[in-house]
């Protein structure tokens, strides 16, 4: 019985202290809301697609790339982004930004495309 106890007692308080530390953060990260970003961070956004295909289409509201316009399409796989940008814009940087990171993601990016 005394083993049984112990199994189902709660963790030691160090480990409560860490679990509950890294909850809180949790929480706190969670507290703004997808649709509560969205507004912010883009000014107009248009979708389409079916099963196979899709396309969307972002104005961006805020950040370096403020006013750009972001196209993403995926065709049964295949990923190409075009972005339109402010002039000054570091185009190859932005480029490989973003193929990295779709790649990194295990995305088949097709064509990345910054002008």
């Amino acid at each position: 019985m005394t083993r049984q106890a112990a199994q189902l007692a709660p963790p030691p308080m160090a480990t409560v202290t860490t679990s509950e530390a890294a909850l809180g953060a949790a929480q706190t990260n969670a507290r703004v809301s997808l649709e509560d970003l969205v507004p912010e961070l883009v000014k107009r956004i248009a979708w389409t697609g079916d099963a196979r295909r899709g396309t969307v289409r972002m104005e961006l509201g805020s950040g370096e790339l403020a006013g750009s316009t972001v196209t993403v399409s995926a065709d049964n796989g295949r990923v190409t982004v075009q972005v339109n940008t402010a002039a000054g814009t570091d185009a190859d940087a932005w480029r490989t930004r973003i193929a990295n990171r779709l790649e990194a993601r295990g995305l088949s990016v097709e064509s990345v495309e910054v002008r």
